[in-house]
Formats: C-alpha cells, structure tokens, sequence
C-alpha cells in the first residue's frame, strides 16, 4: 500500500504542516508528499494562481508516476481550501487511489454559509469521489453528515512527539508561570491571558507569563504590556524545538481561551503532554475529551475576570494541579503521541484500501 500525503509547505509554520510532519516521519508505510497552497515569501496575485495550476499540473504527474493507492488530503473548512481540494478532487477521480480527506480547521461562519441549497449541492459533489474523511470532533462529523456526506466519517485527533515531556513539575513553586503558546490574535485569547495576567498581578498572586507565537496582533499585545505598564510578561516570539521545550518545561500551567474557530488545537495537546494543568474553553475537539476538573478547568467565558478566578483557584489548590499534571502527561502519551496517531491513520487507510478492493472484486 502506497500512500500520497497532500498538504502545506512543510516550511509554513502551523498546525497542518506539523501534522503532516509529524506523520511522513512516524508512518510505517511508503509514504510521498506533494505540496500545495502558499508558500514562505509569496507575492500573491498572479504569482499565486500561476502557482496553483502548477500545483495541480505537478498533483497529476504524482499520480502517474507514484500510481498511489490512497489519497491524503489536508484542509482546512475555508472557501479557498475547499474549492483547491475539490478541484484535485475532482482532477483524481477516475484515478484508482481512494481518497481520504482530513478536515483539519473548521470555521463555523463558512460551515452554515454551506447549507445554502446552492453551495450545498456544488460542495457535495465536489466532495463525492472522497471514500472518506477525518474531523477533529463530533460536532464536525456531524455537521459533513447534516451537509449530505455519505461517505464514512472518522473522529481522530492531530499529534504531539512521542518524545514530548517533561522531567517534573514544579507544584510547589511559590510564582506560578503562565504559558500562552499560539498565534497571536484576539481570537485566540491572547489579549484576554494579557489582561488576565494583570489583574493576578494586581492581586497580589506571584505570576509570570511568557506570549510565544507570532501573528497580526502581536505589535498590539505589545503595546498593551508598554502602555499598561504589565510586570513580568515576556514576548518569546515564535518557538520550535529545545526553544518550544525549555517554555514548557518551564510552565506551571498553561492558559489558551480560544475563541477561534478550532479543529483541535496542538498546542492544548503539547501543553497536556509536558504535564501542564489546561485553562480552556470548550471548543473543537476539546469538548470531546476534555475532564473539567481533571485535565483543567473550562472557561465558558474569555472575561479577564472569570479566567483569573480560574487562575486562581489552580494556585490555591497544589494537590489539584499535581492530579491534573499526571492525568494529563497519561492521557496525552496514550492518545495524541505520534506513533499512537500514526498507527490509527494507518488503520484508517487499510479500511480504506480493502475497501477498494472488495469493491473491485464485485
């Protein structure tokens, strides 16, 4: 069995590449990679179209010369993924290759602009040669399903290093060191862990927290810190390997109240897998799994006010972190690590491939 994997740049950092990263290295079965979608320094404009023709021109040639027997698409639920996947779709559809489409980002806005009667129809055929699909949660499983997706759907999750982890937490530590490791934008909760941090400073409570990330309200979140005169906040910029590492290990607990439309977000998984005790809210994947109480706690609210009150109750409870940090260095080694992803994948595309075959057959 021969498996094409299409995704991202591998040089783009997010969550989609690191996951096909992730998986090029752990798979057991032969694996190739074509790459699709913008990459590092593009222009736009015609540049970018010229680039997708040649994209798909290149898909075609992988085709022919690999002869793979799955497909191995990577979007994310926005207009301008979907309409670039159903176009290769579409491309490989008298081809022998099942086709598996990984639905990784999900944008509520574009899911319920889809059940329009029009667009539902274009992105149902669009999407029909696909012999089946992976969401993130079950919400999404549902809504392909409501949308006239008859193929199977699969539940799976995205993946951490099997050798992500940490040597110990430090429980007992009097300052409590908060960690936000994502893009930076409103939507993903970095201003609202900024203001947070403020008011436990102005509480009195012995807090650090360290912004790591890049993203379009980063010069804003810095001049939050400048003009409000915010103690103890570090801008670490954008991290990947020891420098991602040594952040982790130095957190106590990690804060990430997302608004975004979420498939499921990495770095809860990272965090949960070096074990940090998780302030989140509920959205994506993370209501399908996550223990309020257990793994951490769950904000339904991005306030400053109801986040630092969820802080706070974290600090004054050492036992309760120290429960949360186990349950969730436990539950990320036997769920999110890659070998364990990877080997559910593997099972997907064997489902996939007998069934092609059995269909062949008859």
């Amino acid at each position: 069995m021969k498996i094409l994997i299409v995704g991202p740049s591998l040089d783009v950092p997010g969550g989609v590449a690191n996951y096909c990263k992730l998986m090029l290295d752990t798979l057991t079965v032969p694996s190739a990679y074509h790459t699709i979608g913008r990459r590092l320094g593009e222009a736009g404009g015609v540049a970018s179209f010229l680039r997708m023709v040649k994209d798909a021109c290149a898909f075609l040639r992988h085709l022919r010369r690999l002869k793979p027997d799955i497909v191995h698409l990577n979007p994310s639920l926005n207009f301008n993924a979907l309409l670039r996947d159903i176009v290769l779709l579409q491309l490989s559809r008298f081809h022998i290759a099942r086709k598996l489409v990984f639905v990784h980002g999900w944008n509520d806005r574009v899911a319920k602009k889809l059940t329009h009667p029009i667009l539902r129809r274009f992105v149902v055929w669009g999407l029909a040669p696909a012999h089946g699909f992976i969401v993130l949660c079950a919400a999404h499983r549902d809504a392909l399903e409501q949308l006239g997706v008859r193929s199977a759907v699969y539940v799976e999750t995205v993946a951490v290093p099997d050798e992500a982890g940490r040597t110990s937490l430090k429980i007992d530590d009097d300052v409590i060191r908060i960690l936000f490791l994502s893009r930076i934008e409103e939507m993903k909760g970095a201003l609202a862990v900024i203001h947070t941090h403020r008011m436990l400073l102005k509480s009195g409570r012995k807090v650090e927290l360290v912004i790591a990330g890049d993203g379009p309200d980063l010069d804003r979140a810095r001049r939050t810190v400048a003009d409000e005169k915010i103690a103890n906040v570090t801008f670490a910029g954008y991290v990947v390997d020891d420098a991602k590492h040594r952040l982790l290990e130095w957190a106590s607990l990690f804060l990430f109240p997302t608004r975004y439309g979420e498939g499921l977000p990495t770095c809860v998984l990272e965090a949960m897998s070096y074990g940090l005790p998780v302030i989140t809210t509920p959205v994506g994947g993370i209501r399908d799994f996550f223990e309020d109480g257990r793994m951490g706690l769950l904000a339904h609210s991005t306030e400053p006010e109801v986040l630092a009150a969820l802080v706070d109750r974290l600090i004054a409870d050492p036992a309760m972190r120290r429960s949360m940090s186990a349950m969730n260095e436990r539950y990320a080694k036997e769920r999110f690590n890659a070998s364990q992803v990877a080997q559910r994948l593997s099972d997907v595309y064997t489902t996939l491939f007998d069934s092609g075959a059995t269909a062949s057959s008859d």
